[in-house]
């Protein structure tokens, strides 16, 4: 009804969809908790009518000094909409999901073509049709991850698959990407994240109550299927482990608000400097299978995270380590 009555706001059609109104009334007049309606809830007052409600919160202005960034934001944050299956939605995904609709345009303007064998054109179309075949996927198997998953299942120690993380085609505990250097934007700088997790987000391994326990238990039991279809044995004593063992990760990350204090993300320390703040984990091994092995200036943007998630890895038993890495790169 009040979307009928003329209020658009998305954010306030929401809250008032989400009131149990029903919840403030007497049980004598609860089959009437949500019509457009004044209802009395004792001691001579009532409840307003949802309209009233919700025109009123729309006429609501924030004020520069009650919440800056909600002011200059408003007009994004009362259209903007977190997609399906997202945790969150800014400016680098948006770009993300238009690139991949772009790149679909383009793939599919190039099957409607005939195209010369050995031109990039034709290697992208193999690709796209490989990458569709799950038939032909499905009949190999994981004959070409045999030999690569066999040497995480067996290897020697945790400076072996620290390297490993380090390597492409594996999801490392630490993220790692080139940055302008914050404080001298006329040379780059190489910038260490806390990273590692299966799942979207902290919240969804520490929050209680749905959705989040729901997401958990779907994520144990996609974890126990890959391992049962990799042929790994013990999988569901593996699952429970990795799940844990990424729980215990989550606990020592820092939640997304902490993220954006932008003081707290410029922690520069040389390699040795790295190794002796984190030592729990082969900062070494981890940046030369990554490439930098000859990079000694780094931004250790969440620091104490990273030092704390080192903690955790070398207390880990090696069986464990080398289950969470071979899921991940399954």
């Amino acid at each position: 009804e009040i979307v009928g009555a003329g209020v658009k706001n998305p954010r306030v059609i929401d809250a008032v969809r989400a009131t149990p109104r029903h919840e403030f009334v007497p049980p004598n007049q609860r089959a009437m908790a949500y019509y457009d309606m004044a209802l009395p809830i004792g001691e001579s007052q009532t409840i307003s009518p949802p309209f009233i409600v919700a025109y009123m919160t729309s006429l609501l202005a924030v004020r520069p000094g009650d919440d800056f960034y909600r002011y200059e934001n408003k007009g994004w944050l009362d259209k903007a909409k977190i997609p399906a299956g997202l945790a969150a939605i800014d400016s680098f995904t948006e770009v993300r999901l238009r690139t991949e609709l772009q790149l679909e345009t383009l793939i599919q303007e190039l099957l409607g073509k005939p195209l010369t064998p050995g031109t990039p054109e034709q290697h992208v179309i193999d690709l796209y049709r490989s990458y569709l075949d799950t038939q032909g996927r499905n009949q190999h198997g994981i004959e070409m991850l045999k030999d690569e998953l066999d040497g995480i299942l067996k290897a020697k120690d945790r400076r072996e698959l620290a390297g490993r993380m380090g390597r492409m085609g594996y999801d490392p505990l630490v993220g790692t990407g080139v940055l302008v250097d914050w404080h001298n934007p006329t040379q780059y700088i190489l910038a260490l994240e806390q990273e590692g997790l299966g799942l979207p987000g902290r919240d969804y391994y520490l929050k209680e109550g749905e959705p989040f326990v729901g997401h958990r238990a779907a994520y144990l039991a996609y974890i126990e299927g890959v391992l049962q279809r990799a042929g790994i044995t013990d999988a569901k004593a593996r699952a429970q482990a990795i799940l844990a063992f990424e729980i215990e990760l989550a606990k020592r990350q820092w939640s997304p608000e902490q993220l954006r204090d932008t003081a707290k993300l410029y922690h520069v320390m040389s390699k040795r400097q790295l190794q002796a703040y984190a030592p729990g984990f082969d900062w070494t091994a981890f940046l030369k299978a990554s490439g930098y092995a000859d990079v000694d200036r780094l931004q250790v943007v969440t620091d104490s995270p990273i030092k704390d998630m080192a903690a955790v890895y070398v207390k880990t038993p090696l069986n464990i380590l080398r289950s969470y890495v071979a899921f991940h790169y399954l």
